[in-house]
């Protein structure tokens, strides 16, 4: 693997979680890593605020960490597959190292790519780059039915993306 990669961080990130901080926080870690994108595919949320919340968890992921991750809405602007996002970041900057991360174990790609592994999921083999985070919050897919129901889930997230969506009364109908 090349130094100094660019990691797209494929999800729905709907809403961005701690996994996600987790995830962000492992992956700058590792020393070709140079700078992480959340590349949100697929929302439930209309897409506007899918876009908010990802940009409000960056921005204060920088403040709480000094390291800076972007949020590349490309994917939700032109309506793009993972597939194409990827190809999309290789043609339009031709000069930068892309790498995937996802937290699906089912996603290839032609160049190796971190796989997001939480404590308790086997570790896959071949040629990816096992990123396991022991210390992450179960977090289930239903975090959204669980904010539905009336659940305070501020804990699984930062507070400015639980307020976010409290002002916006995201996730209840």
């Amino acid at each position: 693997m090349s130094n100094q990669v660019i990691v797209l961080l494929l999800g729905g990130f709907d809403p961005p979680t701690n996994d996600v901080r987790h995830a962000c926080t492992s992956l700058l870690n590792r020393p070709e890593v140079k700078s992480v994108w959340l590349c949100p595919i697929d929302p439930i949320s209309p897409a506007k605020h899918v876009v908010d919340l990802c940009n409000v968890f960056c921005q204060q992921y920088y403040l709480e960490t000094n390291n800076k991750i972007t949020c590349c809405t490309a994917a939700i602007d032109k309506n793009m597959s993972k597939d194409q996002l990827v190809e999309w970041a290789r043609i339009n900057y031709p000069n930068e190292d892309f790498r995937l991360a996802d937290f699906s174990p089912f996603f290839t790609d032609r160049k190796p790519v971190y796989r997001i592994f939480f404590a308790g999921e086997g570790i896959s083999s071949g040629r990816d780059v096992a990123v396991k985070i022991t210390q992450a919050f179960s977090v289930s897919k239903n975090i959204t039915s669980r904010i539905k129901s009336g659940r305070d889930e501020s804990r699984n997230m930062f507070r400015v993306v639980w307020e976010y969506i409290q002002k916006h009364k995201l996730y209840r109908s």
